[in-house]
């Protein structure tokens, strides 16, 4: 015999009244430019190469475009280690990392691009499971 469950929550009134007001700052407009020229940065990077955007990159060339000083080694070591982070899943936050330093217009990889790469990643991982 086939069973089946039904969950029935509370019913709300229109999405309108629960929604927060928008908020002025970044238009569309200028987020789509941003955007662009991180695509941009990316295709210039990857020039030479067979890949076009961060996602595409190896382990070797994650080493070699997202290269970070040691309290940001230390930081990634330590999350990794106690919430047990396999390679890929640290590959993937550094280039995750990469790309929000070129939407950034920076160079390096800060702290602050790997810490919100692994707040991400774990807003990721908890939705997916």
């Amino acid at each position: 015999m086939a069973r089946c469950s039904f969950s029935i929550g509370p019913r709300h009134g229109p999405l309108s009244g629960r929604l927060a007001p928008a908020r002025a700052g970044r238009a569309g407009g200028h987020v789509a430019a941003r955007v662009a020229r991180a695509r941009e940065r990316q295709q210039a990077r990857f020039a030479r190469g067979r890949i076009h955007c961060n996602a595409q990159m190896d382990g070797r060339q994650v080493r070699r475009h997202v290269p970070l000083d040691a309290p940001s080694r230390a930081l990634l070591e330590e999350v990794a280690t106690h919430h047990g982070l396999s390679g890929r899943a640290l590959h993937r936050t550094c280039k995750v990392a990469r790309t929000l330093a070129d939407l950034d217009g920076s160079e390096e990889v800060t702290d602050e691009h790997l810490m919100l790469a692994l707040t991400l990643q774990r807003a990721r991982f908890d939705y997916q499971h």
